[in-house]
């Protein structure tokens, strides 16, 4: 927490579904008391389930969590925790890691071929993030990133339009002597003896 700001994170390279992206978002906001209480409040029916679910461990809470999520539901369970983080009584930020390797694996599946069953749920769930990211502008800031950019992920299945509600920030590699000096001090820190020439 941060200048008066709720700082959540969340990484979707390991995300096979759009209900583990709501898996992750909701275990985000368990460091928050007031988010948490009302996030395990929209999963009341897999809570409930488990009394002692503040001393469960995150992994196990994810798992209790996504049994209560399914094609059906998971737009709906995710609509809610979206509103309770705009609804926070200080400004949250969302940052979204990996959403184009996530997004790869929703189009491609483990074969990397585009079906049009997957074209159609990646393009649910980027409408859907899209929605909200529109319906709570100045209410919620989310920050997507990734290793890899997402428009010609997104381009390959014609969906470019979802992006619409997000300004692109296209960051440059370092220049030759900011990065040689960060491996400089990477290295000196580890007490790894590295030359300039070699850095």
């Amino acid at each position: 927490e941060e200048e008066g700001s709720r700082c959540l994170f969340i990484d979707l390279q390991k995300a096979t579904s759009p209900e583990d992206v709501i898996v992750e978002l909701s275990v985000a906001t368990r460091p928050f008391k007031s988010l948490w209480d009302r996030t395990s409040e929209a999963f009341r029916n897999v809570v409930d389930r488990s009394r002692d679910i503040e001393e469960v461990q995150l992994g196990d809470l994810g798992v209790k969590l996504r049994s209560g999520l399914g094609a059906t539901n998971w737009s709906e369970k995710g609509d809610r925790v979206f509103d309770i983080l705009a609804q926070s009584d200080v400004p949250v930020v969302l940052f979204v890691d990996e959403l184009p390797i996530f997004v790869n694996n929703l189009l491609k599946g483990p074969d990397f071929i585009v079906t049009p069953e997957r074209r159609e749920g990646t393009e649910r769930f980027m409408s859907w993030l899209r929605s909200n990211a529109l319906r709570l502008k100045g209410k919620l800031s989310i920050v997507v990133a990734g290793s890899v950019g997402i428009e010609p992920v997104l381009r390959q299945a014609q969906l470019s339009a979802t992006l619409t509600s997000f300004d692109p920030f296209d960051l440059q590699p370092w220049s030759e002597p900011i990065a040689a000096g960060c491996i400089e001090a990477l290295a000196a820190e580890k007490g790894i003896g590295l030359d300039a020439a070699t850095a």
